[in-house]
């Protein structure tokens, strides 16, 4: 089976969006791909798990963790069609950074590191986006940095919605819980500064989300924080 088969929506993948399918399977032949399936709470994927390799979510959710047990903090949530396993595929000597965890049953494809790294150098379509991809992976560091290093429970969340809306709108990815754990706070702490900013009309509680009336007078409440 070709990856195509395995994947169809890999088409809308932002690596491989507009590359030539004959390109792909050219490099990513059936012997450098495997189909895994893991139970919730199950480990997918960490320096220690197996060789060098990229995932592509075919299914379910998993969480992006860095540390172990109670000092581990969850950075990212990846859904269908999301990868990793990229962040060191041209430096095999440093060890994947982080620890991805199934959040619920959940598929994975994986493709071999060399096959990847083939596809990459092979096709200049494939290098342009795959080197996109990690500039954005860069600058959501960087606003990851930005956000522990932003000071109160307030401050943090201020931020998250600063560069989340889109016309006052904010989607919530996930749920206040791993919001909470995203921004480095306890949940306590999150609801007291979420019914805050709602209590001095910055915020308004939606379904999914939230929406901010003001988006400048919140940028205002985060400068003077």
């Amino acid at each position: 089976m070709t990856v195509y088969q395995y994947f169809p929506d890999i088409v809308h993948n932002p690596i491989f969006r507009g590359a030539s399918e004959d390109s792909v399977n050219r490099t990513l032949t059936e012997d450098a791909l495997t189909l895994a399936t893991f139970s919730e709470h199950q480990l997918i994927y960490s320096s220690e798990t197996s060789r060098l390799s990229v995932g592509i979510l075919c299914m379910g959710c998993a969480h992006v963790h860095a540390g172990h047990g109670e000092e581990s903090t969850l950075l990212n949530s990846l859904g269908q069609g999301d990868m990793f396993g990229i962040a060191n595929l041209f430096d095999e000597d440093s060890p994947f950074p982080t620890r991805i965890v199934a959040a619920a049953e959940t598929q994975v494809l994986f493709v071999e590191g060399d096959a990847f790294r083939r596809c990459i150098l092979e096709d200049e379509r494939i290098l342009r986006n795959y080197l996109a991809f990690q500039s954005k992976k860069l600058m959501y560091l960087n606003r990851k940095i930005m956000t522990f290093t932003a000071g109160s429970a307030e401050r943090r969340l201020l931020l998250f919605l600063l560069e989340q809306q889109i016309g006052g709108e904010v989607l919530l990815p996930c749920s206040m819980s791993e919001l909470a754990e995203r921004l480095g706070i306890g949940r306590a702490s999150l609801y007291r500064a979420r019914d805050a900013l709602v209590r001095d009309g910055l915020l308004i509680l939606r379904k999914g989300g939230f929406f901010l009336p003001d988006p400048k007078a919140l940028e205002k409440r985060f400068e003077s924080t």
